[in-house]
């Protein structure tokens, strides 16, 4: 067997290879939103202060369409319908639902009103 035809032969694997893995990715769920389905996370708007819960895979979705570079922007409130919703965090020690990344340099869920941080010191 030449050279030239076993450059074709890897060309040729090589291409199904990629076409098979380009199917998989096409035929399933590529984004991996979907295991997020029926989790609930918490919103709050910066406009009125309401506070609502929303499908985390539908949050998702909102940002993959939405956002620009490392940026999210409010989202359209539920209740005023004004752009100012914001995902936010449920304190589980005081139970305050408030902004992420309320309190500067700090962990996204850090409450500004106890400063207790579940990603820190997980309640038991």
């Amino acid at each position: 067997m030449e050279r030239n035809d076993k450059m074709k032969i890897i060309a040729i694997v090589c291409a199904v290879i990629a076409v098979a893995v380009f199917a998989l990715n096409l035929s399933g769920n590529s984004s991996g939103v979907d295991q997020f389905e029926g989790d609930m996370l918490w919103v709050i708007c910066q406009s009125g202060q309401e506070t609502y819960q929303m499908d985390k895979a539908e949050y998702f979705r909102w940002v993959s369409a939405n956002q620009t570079g490392d940026r999210i922007p409010p989202m359209p409130c539920e209740e005023c319908n004004e752009k100012a919703a914001f995902r936010a965090e449920k304190c589980p020690n005081c139970e305050l639902i408030f902004r992420r990344h309320s309190v500067p340099n700090d962990f996204a869920d850090r409450c500004p009103d106890c400063g207790h941080s579940e990603i820190e010191n997980p309640l038991e």
